[in-house]
């Protein structure tokens, strides 16, 4: 089974975590299980909430933590960060995303969604610098880019 993934390639089977809601707006036949994390309790309580309506607690889990400290219980296949990677120190992502790195599966990926790439240049170059990129996307908004990498 693949698992070098997009959100429209992901696979049966496939293991993501994000630092939002993604996991409601994913095909439920699409993967095995997602995890949120967010700072915020009320979120969280909204995302369970809004996921537990549309029949998804069984795949679906949630957890108030900072992204920049949580530690999966389990390997990932994808790990997604939307729209808040950047609020982090350069050493702050850095070292975050060293130590996901062995979270990952062999096939693993990191996903980041940023709203505005000149704004957030910093953490683009970054990512350039310590990681191998396989796939950008900056046509997904006018100012946006999304970047797959390992």
């Amino acid at each position: 089974m693949g698992r070098i993934v997009l959100s429209w390639r992901v696979h049966p089977g496939s293991w993501l975590q994000s630092d939002g809601h993604v996991g409601f707006s994913l095909n439920p036949h699409r993967y095995s299980s997602y995890t949120g994390v967010d700072l915020s309790e009320l979120a969280i309580e909204r995302a369970i909430e809004a996921h537990r309506r549309a029949g998804r607690t069984g795949k679906n889990s949630f957890v108030v933590h900072d992204i920049f400290t949580y530690v999966p219980t389990r390997m990932m296949d994808v790990i997604l960060f939307k729209d808040s990677i950047y609020y982090g120190t350069n050493s702050t992502i850095l070292s975050c995303l060293n130590r996901l790195c062995a979270i990952l599966t062999d096939k693993g990926v990191f996903i980041v969604h940023m709203d505005n790439i000149q704004r957030h240049q910093r953490v683009s170059n970054l990512i350039y610098k310590h990681f191998s990129v396989l796939e950008e996307n900056n046509a997904l908004e006018e100012t946006g880019i999304l970047m797959i990498f390992r």
